[in-house]
């Protein structure tokens, strides 16, 4: 046998150099993370009903087979499957946008466009996991917020980051995206920069 026998690659994993090795690379990471959002414990059902839940604005029904029954009797345990589901999915979606924004690519009209709409999903996540898990800006700034992960490192343990820290990021990650992306996006389902600017 030759020593190559012993040196393996994964089957069902791609090492994180070799993510992104050209555009449509880039747009499939992209695509990726606008697939991410669908998820239930996102904007597939969670996070577009939890504030009406929260505010009394709907009801839970006999019929909806005990789901947000937590959410709407204020009745959190630290083992809530929706509160879990929803930080996990907000960190998945931001692991993809991270991997789009720190790709090696240069720099062209079309990498630019895709590195703004992955960095305006990200300022989105951290938006929205600091709204449902810190106290509000104008409640106490300095109060923790959520963990800012920037950079894939699956070995890291990130603490929370202050809730203005937090804020700066999101506001920093809409100006840059706003920059980078042009005035149009191909539909409108996509992140065009007005979309951050909106969200700014």
């Amino acid at each position: 046998c030759k020593k190559e026998f012993l040196n393996q690659e994964p089957y069902d994993q791609i090492p994180l150099d070799a993510i992104i090795t050209n555009e449509n690379d880039m747009q499939a990471a992209v695509n990726g993370t606008y697939a991410q959002l669908r998820d239930v414990d996102l904007f597939g059902r969670t996070l577009p009903l939890i504030g009406d839940l929260l505010s009394d604005n709907v009801f839970i029904s006999t019929t909806n087979s005990n789901r947000y029954i937590a959410e709407f009797t204020y009745a959190y345990i630290n083992t809530h499957g929706n509160a879990l589901n929803t930080w996990n999915d907000a960190y998945n979606a931001i692991l993809r946008a991270n991997n789009v924004i720190n790709s090696t690519l240069p720099v062209t009209a079309v990498s630019s466009q895709l590195r703004g709409e992955a960095l305006t999903l990200r300022a989105l996540m951290y938006f929205s996991l600091v709204k449902l898990y810190a106290k509000p800006f104008t409640a106490d700034p300095n109060a923790e917020g959520v963990p800012l992960v920037l950079q894939f490192d699956p070995t890291i343990k990130p603490a929370r980051a202050k809730v203005s820290e937090v804020y700066t990021q999101i506001e920093k990650d809409l100006n840059d995206a706003f920059g980078l992306m042009t005035n149009t996006a191909k539909n409108s389902s996509l992140i065009s920069k007005f979309v951050a600017k909106a969200l700014l």
